[in-house]
């Protein structure tokens, strides 16, 4: 039978008992792991006066020193928590390297109405005051031509970029060489005040295009291979501000292929975000976009759009003019909730059974590489670009065995190890590790009254949306018929019938 799983990584800690004390002392390296599967000591392994036996693989390991004494394993949070967090790394702002600097770019289309423009503006003013210090900043307008907005100035100036009249994917030069680097993307914490001016000018008069023409795809490749072209500028969020359908450039979308048919709505007309997208995760830059639907247009391209949110972890938002009150809200949660970057995971299980596929933006890893957190890379390991307290992760599970578990328990360990940057006082390394034992159940009634409903249908949902992307509308709707009939038959033949 399938089962699966969700998991939030950035979910909110739980508090600790009085007795673990203070768990941020507790480091990764004093905790244990496993010397067969390199699983993490947890509540659910067994402690005998000299070992420790695995609960994912059953190896015995010695056992330290320190817990040895029963009176005193109480104190130790990774022996009575099935979550903890430890701390790698703490640097104050003055030892961050530009590599460990959270980089915002804000991207705003200049075609947009007054109401666009005091939204995105309010959007965000509010939120600047929310991003790490550490932070850097950038900014971007876009029309048929590209701004680019100089943060350094007392008084912010901006620089228009014709596109390319050779190449449909380009501007007239590359963003660094209209401005260097260092004065397009700069420090929040010394800058804060010109990156606010500039915010405040956003739809003034006389420094954004009256053009109609709205080069986002453009814009955004332009972006990516500038910032892809400096090794120590990571942990990149894309703001993306777009009033309209994308028609100009590379990444347009006609009219026409913007279409009401319910059949074909979710169909790319495009691939080119979607390579795009590929293109972001593999230098760890995400991107957020907020499109605004107009009265007669059903969607502005959003099949072809997602990918760029889908795939590295970022969100789509659609506003129409009755809701677009609440963009500048939005955008304040959104960079004030707790986000972690550069991320890893890795997911164990004990045997019987193993990881099927992970729903979610996720990218698999499967060669050696040089991770900061000590995560070995196997078939169960994957990088996320970009997480925050709202990012979920739904896990698929496959039997190992078709005559099911021989134990009354399972267990499943997942370690996150993700980089955290906090507003005033640096950015910390860090890694969680969450061990879950899950009971086997003997009987069909049993499983039945343990799945989770809301759990089953958003991992459901999850295979639907999948299948409807890669195969097709038909074959997702066969799976859903297939699905629910294999359900009803079986609940008939062994809950129905026995009653």
């Amino acid at each position: 039978m399938p089962w699966g799983g969700t998991l939030r990584p950035l979910k909110e800690l739980p508090p600790a008992p009085s007795s673990l004390g203070d768990s941020e002392k507790w480091r990764v390296g004093v905790v244990p792991q496993c010397e067969g599967c390199k699983g993490y000591m947890n509540p659910h392994v067994a402690l005998t006066r000299d070992a420790w036996i695995c609960c994912l693989c059953s190896r015995r390991n010695p056992l330290p020193v320190k817990y040895q004494k029963e009176d005193e394993r109480a104190l130790y949070p990774e022996l009575n928590l099935d979550l903890v967090e430890y701390t790698l790394v703490e640097k104050k702002d003055t030892d961050i390297k530009n590599s460990e600097r959270g980089v915002y770019v804000a991207v705003i289309d200049a075609t947009g109405n007054q109401t666009f423009n005091d939204s995105v503006r309010e959007g965000l003013l509010s939120a600047i005051d929310e991003l790490p210090e550490c932070s850097l900043f950038g900014m971007l307008t876009f029309s048929d031509n590209l701004g680019v907005l100089n943060l350094l100035s007392s008084y912010p100036t901006i620089t228009h970029l014709p596109l390319s009249s050779h190449n449909p994917s380009q501007f007239s030069v590359p963003i660094d060489s209209a401005l260097p680097i260092g004065q397009f993307l700069v420090p929040l914490q010394l800058h804060k005040e010109h990156i606010k001016q500039s915010i405040q000018r956003i739809g003034c008069s006389g420094q954004y295009s009256l053009h109609t023409g709205r080069a986002f795809g453009c814009t955004l490749n332009s972006l990516v291979d500038c910032l892809k072209s400096y090794e120590d500028i990571r942990n990149v969020r894309i703001l993306g501000f777009i009033s309209d359908i994308p028609n100009v450039g590379v990444g347009a979308i006609p009219p026409h292929k913007v279409t009401k048919n319910k059949e074909n709505e979710l169909s790319p007309s495009t691939l080119f975000y979607k390579e795009l997208a590929q293109k972001c995760c593999e230098c760890n830059i995400c991107i957020d976009v907020f499109a605004i639907k107009q009265e007669d247009c059903e969607n502005i391209g959003l099949a072809s759009m997602r990918y760029l949110s889908t795939m590295t972890g970022g969100y789509l938002r659609l506003y129409d003019e009755s809701n677009l009150q609440t963009l500048a809200k939005d955008v304040k949660n959104q960079l004030s909730c707790e986000q972690g970057y550069n991320a890893i995971i890795k997911i164990r299980t004990s045997s019987g059974f193993s990881v099927k596929e992970v729903f979610g933006p996720v990218i698999p890893v499967n060669t050696k590489s040089n991770n900061i957190f000590g995560i070995e890379p196997s078939s169960s390991t994957f990088t996320v670009v970009a997480l925050d307290n709202q990012t979920i992760l739904s896990l698929d599970f496959q039997h190992d065995d078709f005559n099911g578990f021989s134990k009354s328990k399972v267990y499943i360990q997942v370690v996150v190890g993700y980089s955290k940057l906090y507003k005033n006082s640096g950015t910390r390394n860090k890694i969680r590790v969450f061990t879950y034992a899950i009971p086997v159940v003997s009987t069909i009634e049993g499983i039945y009254s343990s799945a989770d409903p809301a759990m089953v249908i958003y991992l459901l949902t999850q295979k639907i949306m999948k299948s409807r992307f890669e195969h097709g509308i038909d074959e997702a709707k066969s799976l859903v018929e297939d699905w629910f009939a294999v359900l009803l038959m079986n609940y008939n033949k062994l809950v129905n019938y026995k009653t």
